[in-house]
């Protein structure tokens, strides 16, 4: 009886040892929603979009929602912007701000995303998550 209670013991401190390794991977592979937002500190609609509609969505999904905010006023900023127009075709009576991109999505003020963007953040999670939109230049921000 004791050699079966010292291989259970054994067992069990293998097991405390190995089994939170063996269980944190699986819990880093939860889907992800990555999005890119431009804005402009100037923009009430931006600040809108900002303050209340995004917190409640990244408190509701924590690490799973990734949204990379770009100031669309600064040099940098536009660059990405002009890019983004770019390789969506965005056409000019959908250009400005608040713009958010979700994979090949583009959203733009604040009636759009809040309507959109909650919708489309749940849906792309039940669908394993989405990456980064495809925009030259974004690895640098």
């Amino acid at each position: 009886m004791k050699i079966r209670v010292g291989a259970f013991l054994l067992l069990c401190l293998v097991l405390c040892f190995t089994l939170p390794n063996m269980i944190q991977p699986a819990l880093g592979q939860e889907p992800v929603v990555r999005a890119v937002f431009f804005y402009s500190p100037s923009c009430g609609h931006c600040h809108l979009v900002r303050t209340e509609i995004f917190p409640p969505l990244k408190e509701q999904y924590g690490e799973q929602l990734d949204i990379l905010e770009i100031d669309a006023s600064t040099p940098d900023g536009q660059v990405l912007y002009e890019e983004s127009t770019e390789v969506f075709n965005i056409p000019d009576n959908r250009q400005g701000v608040p713009r958010l991109i979700v994979g090949d999505t583009v959203m733009v003020g604040s009636r759009e995303i809040p309507e959109q963007f909650p919708v489309l953040v749940e849906q792309s999670l039940a669908a394993g998550g989405i990456g980064w939109p495809a925009i030259t230049g974004l690895d640098d921000f």
